[in-house]
């Protein structure tokens, strides 16, 4: 693979676990948007063949992704707080690798969101539910000034895009 020449502007961080089909459609609908300022950040430690994906040649063999396999077992938050050690980019987004982004236009969307909020630190996403379409209903914090651990924000909220001077800063 080889490395992206400039910084992006996004980097979707993607926890697995013996997933594989259900990371490649859901690494399908990110490689699938209009503006590509971004990477996508794998960290796994499946013991399902995941990793051949990412090998030269293999189905997900991309400049914009780069993929971190680790030995043992760990949970999501730990592996979130890996992938945002790993990121480059200036906005982060966690996506569960089930998850599918329905938007082609998601990342122009959320850049122009950033652009035009530069006080903005996160953005939650509703959650549709893909095989009956509702939308989830969950409780979403508000966020005025949170004074907890960052690994404890990270182990609470699961669909958030951070900003990466909010997550520095806090």
């Amino acid at each position: 693979m080889n490395s992206i020449s400039k910084p992006p502007s996004i980097s979707f961080i993607i926890a697995t676990y013996n997933r594989k089909n259900e990371l490649q459609e859901c690494i399908q609908s990110i490689l699938n948007q209009t503006l590509d300022d971004f990477e996508i950040i794998i960290i796994s430690n499946s013991t399902d063949g995941t990793s051949e994906l990412f090998e030269q040649g293999g189905d997900l063999d991309h400049d914009q992704i780069r993929f971190f396999n680790y030995e043992g077992r760990m949970g999501v938050s730990q592996a979130r707080n890996v992938g945002f050690q790993k990121a480059k980019g200036d906005i982060y987004v966690t996506i569960d690798d089930d998850a599918v982004i329905s938007s082609e236009n998601f990342v122009d969307e959320l850049l122009s969101k950033f652009r035009r909020y530069p006080q903005l630190g996160a953005i939650a996403f509703q959650s549709v539910n893909y095989h009956t379409k509702d939308i989830e209903d969950k409780k979403v914090p508000k966020l005025k000034k949170i004074r907890v651990p960052r690994q404890t924000i990270f182990q609470l909220i699961l669909y958030w895009c951070w900003e990466r001077n909010f997550i520095r800063s806090n």
